[in-house]
């Protein structure tokens, strides 16, 4: 038998790995349909033989040897190989996340685990046929709660643990008087409830991605990949509120690119959009976890440092302006731009709202291009009493 199911699973295998466009993290419903055929024709694999064997060894018809291996191996693949294509890597950062992750949920997040247990201790009690039925709800709950790979670990669970009843007679108590055929279809059964939960899980699952992915879009500039204005607004005032709170010191810098009217006039706005997503670039390359890069103007970019002071704040800027002045831009015509930028950077130490820090960064950067441009400017109270042009 052993060799019957070495070349099943060869075949899995070779199809999973065969499967053009077949999602292998089934975070989309058409991918687990297709993990469902593939078990199929892998379990048919091993069932024309596997009958002949088991006809043999226990008698009865082919026919039934046969189905009774199908459906079988399909109960295990089905419930098999979702939780071990959707398992994480247990790497030790994994491993510490999950850990620290259980250990933070809350009594309603434990109520849907907590109800299949109930379930599955109600079926041990009561027995009987029905018994099989009752995780049906608490399985379909931890679907709409949990991740593809927890509700797929729990209807693998619910399989071992209605197979186990059923062995030892619970479920149902006279399970050596049934027909053949109902020996089959009450597999068939317990095969049906535990794809349930994955189906929802893995329409869920897709249905949050699509939401990440338009969030995503709603929140950040389409030609940059930075933060939009609005959210970048928000999610600096939020990070200042928490400043506030635990009297951290921050610095806002404000961006514009120098003589950026130029590029669009002289090379179109294909070349304007080429060097915005350019300083783009090394904004990420420049800046700290932590901090918060957005575009809010068509050339003009703001930046919240956190837990600096105006030195560090300077030194970051001075990083940025001299990479954006390193780095050459080249033009589909193959002419090389060479571009600098004007930075003003303002500092809070206390309570500071966020329209009067971007307010003295922008004094700070019309200080900058008054000072010949290409260069940084920190905001002085004394120095910076008016709006230069």
């Amino acid at each position: 038998m052993s060799s019957i199911q070495v070349i099943s699973i060869s075949v899995a295998y070779y199809l999973l790995h065969n499967t053009i466009q077949l999602d292998l993290h089934l975070r989309r419903p058409h991918s687990l349909l297709q993990l469902f055929l593939i078990a199929a024709f892998a379990s048919l694999v091993s069932a024309i033989p596997g009958g002949l064997v088991s006809q043999q060894i226990f008698g009865n018809s082919y026919l039934y040897n046969a189905s009774l291996w199908f459906v079988a191996e399909q109960l295990a693949y089905s419930t098999l190989l979702p939780a071990m294509l959707c398992a994480p890597r247990f790497t030790p950062y994994v491993t510490r996340h999950l850990f620290f992750k259980l250990k933070s949920l809350n009594r309603y997040q434990w109520a849907p685990f907590l109800a299949l247990c109930c379930s599955a201790m109600l079926g041990l009690t009561l027995g009987g046929t029905g018994a099989v039925a009752f995780p049906v709800l608490p399985l379909l709950w931890c679907a709409l709660s949990y991740s593809l790979f927890c509700t797929s670990l729990l209807s693998l669970l619910f399989v071992g643990w209605t197979l186990c009843l059923s062995a030892i007679g619970i479920i149902p108590s006279e399970l050596s008087l049934l027909a053949q055929d109902e020996s089959i279809s009450l597999h068939l059964g317990i095969l049906s409830i535990a794809l349930a939960p994955m189906v929802t899980a893995s329409i869920t699952a897709s249905r949050n991605d699509a939401v990440r992915k338009l969030r995503y879009l709603a929140e950040h500039d389409s030609l940059t990949g930075l933060l939009n204005q609005q959210t970048f607004y928000q999610q600096a005032q939020t990070q200042l509120d928490w400043y506030t709170q635990t009297h951290t010191p921050h610095c806002m810098l404000i961006l514009d690119l120098d003589h950026f009217k130029q590029v669009n006039d002289n090379y179109g706005h294909t070349a304007g959009d080429l060097v915005i997503q350019t300083v783009a670039k090394v904004l990420r390359a420049e800046l700290r976890d932590g901090d918060i890069a957005g575009r809010v103007g068509g050339e003009e970019f703001s930046v919240l440092l956190s837990d600096c002071d105006p030195t560090q704040a300077n030194n970051i800027a001075e990083r940025i302006r001299l990479h954006i002045a390193k780095t050459p831009i080249t033009l589909k015509n193959g002419h090389v731009l060479q571009l600098t930028t004007s930075i003003g950077i303002a500092h809070a130490q206390k309570t500071c709202e966020l329209n009067k820090l971007l307010h003295k960064a922008d004094k700070a950067l019309y200080r900058a291009k008054a000072n010949g441009r290409n260069c940084c400017h920190i905001y002085n109270a004394s120095q910076d009493k008016t709006i230069l042009n």
